[in-house]
């Protein structure tokens, strides 16, 4: 092991290809927009059941790609080595329903929110139960709704607790 190298397989990924990176990214966050896409994030670790159960024990995966290790609790955790499995957990533990609508990555949706044609910008927290999409005139007063009926979250809105 060396202090000063990064781990084998990986790199450091330095400001100027960082940039050039967030540009692609965000122009592909507008042309998937324009398409009805969805994005989201879920944790980088989940409990290891979430992939163990529908992979099998004996798949590639979860035999050769995952790494396991122990909490303080004794909970037996993963880093996600693919997105599928997380994802599934994410829709079916929140409850959450969420129909043609853009959500960038950061935003986070309380448990049981409901959002239809709705555009959520980055780091945007919207509370359990919420509804966005579903009354224009309320939407109106809080967020921006355009011509075709569609909601936009902006940066930086806070929802009142």
């Amino acid at each position: 092991m060396s202090a000063l190298q990064p781990v084998r397989g990986t790199r450091d990924i330095m400001p100027e290809e960082t940039r050039r990176q967030r540009r692609v990214t965000d122009i592909a966050c507008e042309l998937a927009a324009r398409y009805g896409y969805l994005e989201m994030s879920t944790p980088i670790f989940e409990f290891t059941e979430v992939f163990r159960r529908p992979l099998g024990e004996t798949s590639d995966v979860v035999s050769k790609e995952m790494y396991t290790f122990s909490d303080r609790g004794g909970e037996e955790l993963t880093l996600r080595p693919e997105a599928t499995a997380a994802v599934c957990r994410a829709f079916l533990s929140e409850g959450a329903d969420v129909e043609e609508s853009i959500l960038f990555s950061g935003a986070v949706v309380g448990k049981n929110c409901r959002i239809r044609r709705a555009i959520i910008d980055k780091w945007i927290q919207i509370p359990d139960g919420t509804e966005i999409g579903y009354d224009r005139e309320a939407d109106a007063e809080r967020f921006r709704v355009t011509d075709s009926g569609i909601t936009v979250v902006p940066p930086g809105y806070g929802f009142e607790s």
